[in-house]
């Protein structure tokens, strides 16, 4: 398996495009083992709609006959869904998971998850596929701002110095994606930034263990669509949905079908059966 390209360093790059399935980073081109169209982090996918149009095909970016594999690297437990594209919509075709610890420290660095993630797809036969992971916690930002109208060329080129207002963290340290949620005067833009070392770290799990990523996601947005793609009826209306893990718990506030608030919080599963004893 070829080595994976650093992450750049210097300062951030960001492009963007009218909100449709969520933002991800996705792997930079390499030789043989990955698309060689693949573009680099910070670029948004495919399929995107254009600005004030309707999200409602939260997995626009999966095509038929595809096989994906969804990897959950949990603080207790490693989880991957396989889904293919064999008709109009997404099919489950098998779900694996593998306990990483059993004291429920942070399981996510380090060789014993790389390990797990092998042995995992040894056991399980799974398919080989572009996997799709995620990013979450504090290192990771999503914020709605409102800026004047602008063409989204002319966007890319002032959102640096727009991130560098709303976000806490070292512009140079984070990789920047965003959004035109509304296309008016002022224009909603959302704003998101991850830190470096967190998409470095997702990524070095899935390359260490042979595989390739396709999508980076962040856990909030990955929620939302499958919140939408089940229930489209959540596209109207102010929804929440939230996910308990062991132990953190991520928050989604969706208005009209797009993500108004996202949030991780460091309680779970762990903190109420502590509560409970």
């Amino acid at each position: 398996m070829p080595t994976m390209p650093a992450l750049p360093g210097g300062s951030a790059r960001a492009t963007g495009s009218s909100w449709k399935d969520g933002l991800w980073w996705r792997r930079p081109p390499a030789p043989a083992c990955a698309r060689s169209a693949m573009p680099d982090y910070g670029r948004c996918g495919p399929c995107r709609q254009a600005p004030g149009s309707s999200p409602s095909r939260p997995m626009g970016w999966f095509r038929r006959g595809q096989v994906s594999l969804g990897l959950d690297v949990g603080s207790r437990y490693l989880k991957v869904v396989q889904m293919s594209l064999a008709r109009q919509t997404p099919e489950v075709s098998r779900i694996a998971m593998r306990a990483l610890t059993k004291g429920g420290d942070d399981a996510r660095a380090g060789a014993p998850v790389v390990d797990a993630v092998v042995q995992l797809f040894r056991d399980s036969g799974l398919k080989q596929g572009g996997v799709v992971t995620g990013v979450a916690g504090h290192g990771v930002i999503a914020k709605r701002i409102q800026l004047e109208r602008m063409k989204p060329s002319e966007l890319r080129e002032v959102i640096r110095w727009e991130a560098e207002q709303h976000l806490p963290f070292d512009i140079a340290s984070v990789e920047l994606d965003f959004q035109i949620l509304t296309p008016g005067d002022p224009m909603d833009v959302l704003l998101v930034a991850a830190k470096r070392d967190l998409v470095h770290e997702a990524t070095e799990i899935v390359r260490t263990a042979g595989l390739a990523v396709e999508v980076l996601d962040v856990d909030g947005f990955a929620l939302r669509n499958a919140l939408i793609h089940n229930h489209p009826e959540a596209a109207e209306g102010v929804v929440m949905a939230a996910d308990i893990g062991w132990e953190t718990t991520t928050v989604v506030v969706v208005e009209e079908g797009i993500p108004a608030v996202t949030r991780d919080f460091h309680f779970g599963v762990r903190s109420l059966c502590k509560a409970a004893q």
